[in-house]
This record gives structure tokens, C-alpha cells and sequence, in this order.
């Protein structure tokens, strides 16, 4: 009597082949989107460091801040990230006046990549 509960050796190695092989198509995908998610998880944050520089810069008068250069790289912890923000300030000199308004430049960098740049014009509300 032949008994035919199971699945023979043969169909096993089919089964897993096909396995392997769909498995194989979906991984480059799979590995791209995890890629973008970190990015953007990166990104995010970097806009938070932003965030707080310019919150900060929001309390002063603008005749408070320097006329022109780059502020040395500050580091700002976001979630579990250290970034590096970095303030420029009056790379566009029409925009500044002596003691009414600055243009501001904010980078974000993490890893020496820069992730993230922001311009604005702080002016003295009357």
C-alpha cells in the first residue's frame, strides 16, 4: 500500500526555489524603502534642529546680530542625533540694513552632509 501523506523531496526543493527567487525580487525594493524611510527620518529631524536656532534667533533684535559670516557649527541633539547647525548671516547684502533686518542662512549637517538649509529675513517690527 502506498501511502501518500506529505510532500516528497522533490516538490519541497520547488517550493523552496520559488521562494527564493520571490524573495530575491522583492528584497532590492524592500531595501529601498527602508532607505528612504531613514532619509526622511533624518530629514526630519534636521528641520527640528533648524527649528530651534531660528526660535532662538527670534528673541533678538535684529541690530543684535552680526552684519556678515558664519557662526561656528553648534551641535543641537534631536531624538537620538547629534546635528550641526551652522548660521550665516548677510551672504546677500541688500537684505541687510545696519539695524532693521538681517538675511540668515541655517544649515543642518550630520555626518559632514548637509541635510537641510533654511534663508530668512529677521526684520524690526515697528
Amino acid at each position: 500500500m502506498n501511502d501518500d501523506r506529505g510532500f516528497s523531496l522533490f516538490e519541497v526543493l520547488v517550493a523552496t526555489v520559488l521562494l527564493g527567487v520571490t524573495s530575491a525580487g522583492v528584497l532590492p525594493s524592500f531595501l529601498h524603502h527602508f532607505k528612504t524611510i531613514s532619509e526622511n527620518e533624518f530629514r526630519t529631524e534636521a528641520i527640528a534642529a533648524a527649528q530651534v536656532v531660528l526660535d532662538e534667533l527670534r528673541t533678538a533684535s535684529p541690530a543684535s546680530l552680526p552684519m556678515s559670516g558664519t557662526t561656528t557649527a553648534v551641535p543641537i541633539q534631536v531624538g537620538s542625533h547629534t546635528y550641526f547647525v551652522t548660521e550665516t548671516y548677510c551672504s546677500d547684502s541688500s537684505y541687510c540694513d545696519a539695524s532693521t533686518s538681517r538675511f540668515v542662512t541655517i544649515s543642518v549637517t550630520r555626518n559632514n552632509q548637509e541635510l537641510y538649509t533654511v534663508e530668512t529675513i529677521y526684520t524690526k517690527l515697528r
